[in-house]
């Protein structure tokens, strides 16, 4: 069975949200009554089954794993330090609500349980007060039955943690309930040939059983040292103890199995140097998780008929490098397949592979741990994967942001980092992530992400010649939004001399190895149409090409030039009617800035633009300042 939702009062930090009312005889049932704004989180139990826990240290990802390991473990006591705010007044609650397909899970009768079509669903509740744990079934009717705690055992998921850093030792023990212990159990119960060690131990193991078999004739001479000793021992507590004791020496009850003999094997790693797991550094000890859970999947996660997993990773992106973590993150994404995977994070190289609405976002209140699961059913699938395309593009981490800055072009993403601390504003130090929308179009769609993730944001944009309509229209999508008249580099350039610009647009070209213009060519007051209307054709084109693949843009070069005619046209009559005047200067210098590409304009904007110019431009100082006062 799958773990379908999980829900928590008073553990650790989790705040208590349910109140237990124990069973009085048969007359009155069991109650758990849960708040309407109880702990809870969901998991998903159709492919792909990942899930990720974020949030900032300390908000209680550690503890959403430590909770279930008492659930799923054996744990039947908790410590006076494991209840929220050490208060035992009220009990620990851990609810788990489960399902599963009647022809996976087993033998056992589910004809009492919740059944829709082939699923069945089980609610199970440990219920810890100081005494030790009280399990409890969920009826039909919302009542609670006590139940033996291992009734369940033979379906629930077995739970495998693999921690951080405190007891990552344990992950190469054998003798644990780890992925180790998964796969000698797997290989032991394979058949396996004659010349297999592991047949041949058993051979040996079954020959020693033969000898600790005194009762066989063979065996009368070769006892008697050992029995000698059994008679004098219980001659001497019989002299002592009432009664005839005999002492006696039973080797079969302490002889192992082949597959305990690996079982209480020590792992060790040769690198050069052999030594003991425990013995060699974090990151080989993290590399040898990556290969444990790889070959874990090529054991025993591609078989049909292996029991539910439920995966728990603490930070998997700890001390590995770029190529290991993509071999993780392919690999985790492979066991998500058939089994559920729920890892904590600070990488967004992780986090971004992981539907939105899996990731659960967790805040620290106090002393309080608060959860948030966004319901995106309001966004459409496309829309979503547009946004996690351009999140793994850009490494975006606006999830793991207290507030987000959402910006229109790659100018402005590069170029306020640089400003903001000029302006005596450290982003990193607010937690703030300035985001990258790649188009107006898309602001709509990041509101509803961020706002279903309870992150506050800020509006950056251009207005394009249409400020008070994009006022109106943004001022819905944002805690609050900023409208530049025009667009960024416009309100860049029109407070620039034309001295400052050309170093600018040089220290651009030198970077992409072009050589130094020496003026910014004719400046006239007015602008030529051939230039409004390659102006306007790039910035289409840009449009364009960003929703086509780039292999079949030739597909359709001929209406694309039908476009750049129809441009030309409306070019020549918007100058000839004078309808591009006064910004048409300050247009062309923009032009000939974006020119050199807007990432790199936005860096080197960043670079060179003084304390003084940046605080004539209104827009980005407010928005600089309003989505870092949203940040605390």
């Amino acid at each position: 069975m799958r773990i379908e939702s999980v829900r928590i009062s008073g553990f650790k930090p989790i705040p208590f949200c349910a109140t237990y009312t124990e069973a009085n005889g048969s007359t009155q049932p069991a109650q758990i009554r849960w708040n309407s704004d109880a702990f809870e989180f969901k998991l998903p139990v159709g492919t792909p089954m990942l899930s990720s826990l974020i949030g900032h240290n300390s908000s209680g990802k550690s503890t959403i794993f430590s909770a279930l390991d008492c659930y799923l473990g054996s744990t039947t006591k908790l410590s006076v330090d494991n209840f929220n705010d050490r208060k035992t007044d009220n009990p620990v609650i851990i609810e788990i609500s489960f399902v599963g397909d009647i022809d996976t899970v087993g033998s056992f009768d589910w004809s009492n349980q919740l059944r829709e079509d082939r699923l069945v669903r089980l609610t199970v509740a440990n219920v810890w007060s100081m005494e030790g744990r009280t399990t409890l079934e969920k009826c039909e009717n919302g009542t609670y039955k006590k139940i033996v705690r291992n009734l369940y055992g033979e379906i629930l998921p077995q739970f495998r943690l693999i921690p951080s850093i405190g007891k990552i030792g344990d992950a190469a023990n054998p003798d644990k309930k780890t992925l180790i212990n998964d796969l000698v159990g797997e290989l032991a119960k394979r058949q396996v040939s004659n010349r297999s060690i592991i047949h041949k131990l058993r051979k040996a193991i079954a020959k020693i059983e033969r000898l600790a078999d005194r009762s066989s004739a063979p065996n009368a001479t070769a006892w008697r040292e050992v029995e000698a000793l059994e008679s004098f021992l219980s001659d001497g507590l019989g002299s002592i103890t009432p009664g005839s004791p005999k002492v006696q020496f039973e080797l079969n009850d302490s002889l192992p199995s082949a597959e305990d003999l690996f079982l209480k094997s020590k792992i060790k790693i040769d690198d050069g140097i052999q030594l003991d797991f425990e013995n060699h550094g974090l990151g080989l000890q993290r590399s040898f998780l990556v290969s444990a859970l790889h070959a874990w999947w090529h054991y025993i996660g591609h078989s049909d008929d292996h029991k539910d997993y439920i995966f728990a990773i603490e930070e998997p992106e700890l001390y590995l490098h770029p190529h290991a973590i993509r071999i993780l993150i392919s690999t985790l994404e492979d066991i998500a397949t058939k089994d559920q995977v729920l890892f904590s994070s600070h990488s967004s190289e992780f986090v971004n592979r992981v539907p939105f609405e899996n990731v659960c976002c967790l805040k620290r209140i106090g002393t309080s741990s608060q959860v948030n699961q966004p319901d995106l059913s309001d966004v459409s699938p496309a829309a979503q994967n547009k946004v996690r395309r351009y999140l793994r593009e850009d490494r975006s981490d606006m999830l793991f942001a207290k507030s987000v800055l959402l910006v229109e072009g790659q100018a402005e993403l590069f170029a306020i980092p640089e400003f903001a601390q000029k302006l005596g504003y450290s982003l990193d130090r607010h937690g703030v992530s300035v985001v990258c929308v790649n188009g107006n179009g898309n602001f709509d769609t990041y509101h509803r992400i961020l706002d279903a993730f309870g992150i506050p944001h800020v509006i950056l944009a251009d207005g394009d010649g249409n400020i008070a309509q994009c006022q109106r229209q943004y001022g819905t999508l944002a805690s609050v939004a900023y409208v530049f008249e025009h667009d960024f580099e416009y309100e860049i350039v029109s407070r620039l001399d034309d001295s400052r610009l050309l170093l600018i647009i040089n220290l651009c070209r030198a970077n992409n190895g072009k050589s130094a213009l020496t003026s910014l060519g004719p400046q006239a007051e007015f602008i030529a149409p051939e230039d409004l209307s390659r102006y306007w054709r790039s910035k289409l084109q840009d449009t364009i090409n960003g929703d086509i693949v780039s292999d079949h843009r030739p597909q359709y070069e001929v209406e694309k030039q039908q476009i750049n005619e129809i441009l030309s046209g409306l070019a020549g009559r918007v100058v000839s009617n004078g309808h591009v005047f006064p910004e048409a200067r300050n247009k062309q210098r923009a032009a000939l800035l974006q020119r050199e590409g807007k990432p790199l304009a936005g860096r080197v904007l960043g670079e060179t633009l003084d304390v003084q110019t940046l605080q004539q431009i209104e827009e980005v100082v407010n928005a600089i300042k309003s989505v870092c006062d949203l940040a605390k």
